[in-house]
């Protein structure tokens, strides 16, 4: 067993050993040298190793962020809940994983002083606790060898010991027999209050619920009120999109951008007109696909006239088009930084949160956890989810604030009850492991589906993990399949390993591929 996988590109193979010997420097041991060994296959070897390690460290680059395998192994961290990232080139990190702060190793050439290496050290810390400390061996006292005589065969003795075997035998099947019978477990039943369990239009069959024994007992009505104000609403509502995340706000800025989207003609009519109200709601739909189809460059033309005029959500939503770039051009984290500053200032809550993304990830701006924390808080005090989300991760990881795992739940169960599928996820896995809250696998399980019916694949992967298990469901491979297959279907490539791992082909499954995601 290693205490670290690190995950890395081939082309990135040098700096990847420079970490590797700065780490094993540190007391850890290293999985990164990747020989296949005869007889093994790649992927089972990185399974294996994946399996084996306690922390994941996965170094971006261009080059991972485009590869399959990096994003697979990034994905497995992320859901363990052990991914430590790193950068070591300025390159775009894939959007899942743009939430968890990284470590900025592009300057870094070995120092054991470096600060953005002893971040990634304390990092490191989190997952596996203190580095392990040389020390000195034990003394081995060697006992002396003893020789037996060698005993004489005796016909007497050998079939003594023949009827003592017999007797000892019989006993213990005695033993078995009773013990089976007595201590064995009533039959399962599916009560009333456990149907109650399979809410929000998921049949019988579909439902983890149904049937369900968590950890505490069956599920009851009080249980399943409890879990639906906990983990917020299993279905998207009409203002999500089409691309796995939380619910876009149909208030953003304090703007009621509903109108706009139902009926885009008038609201074009009145920006026209130099209407900032009208062009800024023009902007966020056309970049969010509300109402209509999404399409950026018409964004970034009504945003930026909505921000000539001093609007905070035309502000807010050129800032966000300028962070991701447009039809092809680099990200503008300065630009960026300047619309969500403005749009800040004027007590808006989504920029409020995209200028904590910034200071969190050190885009545009020198990083620091405080400041970025800060404008969560304010973020979050509007109620917020990502605000809250954010919060939540950052008393989760220990990021710029002590660890606390009851103050992350916290922040986690206001964001879900808001429809937050990240902080869902993150909280069934909490429930899951019983971290800041008492474990419920029944809480869990609905958790990660309210977060699945948003399409988001870290949840789907999980819910595979559980029926594969029979961890709070009862264990069903087919549907552990479906769920792999799903999360595949969803861009998490770990779907397609799990859904092998149990001998399918997701390629195969085209009912499966072509069904409604639930």
């Amino acid at each position: 067993m290693n205490d670290i996988f690190l995950s890395y590109a081939s082309p990135d193979r040098e700096k990847a050993r420079l970490v590797a010997r700065a780490l094993e420097a540190r007391g850890w041991s290293v999985w990164w040298d990747r020989e296949i060994p005869p007889g093994k296959s790649y992927d089972e070897v990185i399974e294996e190793a994946l399996d084996a390690s306690n922390c994941i460290v996965v170094l971006w680059s261009k080059a991972s962020a485009a590869s399959g395998w990096v994003r697979a192994e990034a994905e497995e961290g992320l859901r363990r809940r052990i991914l430590v990232p790193a950068t070591i080139e300025s390159a775009t990190v894939p959007l899942g994983f743009r939430r968890i702060q990284a470590a900025d190793l592009t300057g870094w050439k070995g120092e054991a002083s470096h600060p953005e290496f002893r971040k990634l050290s304390e990092a490191i810390e989190g997952c596996l606790g203190p580095r392990p400390r040389a020390e000195k061996a034990p003394e081995v006292h060697q006992a002396p060898l003893v020789v037996l005589a060698k005993p004489k065969f005796s016909p007497l003795l050998a079939i003594g010991l023949i009827l003592v075997a017999f007797v000892m035998l019989g006993g213990i099947v005695l033993f078995y027999s009773r013990t089976s019978t007595v201590g064995s477990a009533p039959e399962a039943t599916t009560s009333p209050a456990q149907i109650a369990g399979a809410h929000s239009g998921a049949t019988a069959a579909q439902s983890p619920s149904a049937g369900m024994q968590a950890s505490g007992g069956p599920t009851t009505p009080a249980q399943v009120a409890l879990i639906d104000a906990t983990c917020g609403p299993a279905e998207p509502n009409l203002a999500t999109n089409t691309n796995a995340g939380p619910p876009v706000p149909t208030k953003p800025c304090g703007i009621d951008v509903t109108q706009c989207a139902q009926d885009v003609k008038s609201c074009l009519a009145k920006a026209q007109k130099l209407d900032a109200d009208a062009a800024a709601q023009l902007g966020y739909v056309y970049m969010n696909g509300l109402g209509v189809a999404a399409d950026l460059s018409r964004a970034r033309n009504w945003s930026n006239d909505a921000s000539i005029m001093g609007n905070a959500l035309g502000q807010d939503t050129l800032g966000r088009i300028l962070q991701q770039g447009v039809a092809g051009s680099a990200p503008d984290y300065a630009g960026a930084y300047r619309q969500f500053s403005a749009a800040a200032a004027q007590g808006c809550a989504l920029a409020q949160t995209d200028l904590g993304d910034l200071y969190s990830n050190g885009y545009g701006v020198e990083r620091n956890y405080s400041t970025a924390m800060a404008w969560y808080k304010k973020a979050a005090d509007q109620n917020d989810s990502m605000g809250e989300n954010n919060l939540g991760s950052m008393y989760n990881w220990g990021t710029g604030v002590a660890k606390d795992p009851k103050q992350a739940a916290a922040w986690y169960m206001k964001a879900a009850r808001q429809g937050n599928p990240y902080s869902q996820g993150a909280l069934g896995y909490m429930y899951q492991t019983g971290s800041g809250v008492d474990r419920d696998l029944a809480e869990a399980i609905t958790c990660y589906l309210n977060a699945a019916k948003q399409g988001w694949a870290e949840a789907e992967l999980n819910l595979g993990q559980a029926y594969e298990r029979g961890e709070g469901v009862p264990q069903d491979r087919v549907e552990a399949a479906k769920w792999y297959c799903r999360a595949l279907a969803g861009g998490n490539v770990k779907g397609r390993v799990m859904a092998t791992g149990i001998g399918v082909d997701c390629d195969s499954m085209q009912t499966t591929a072509a069904a409604p995601r639930p």
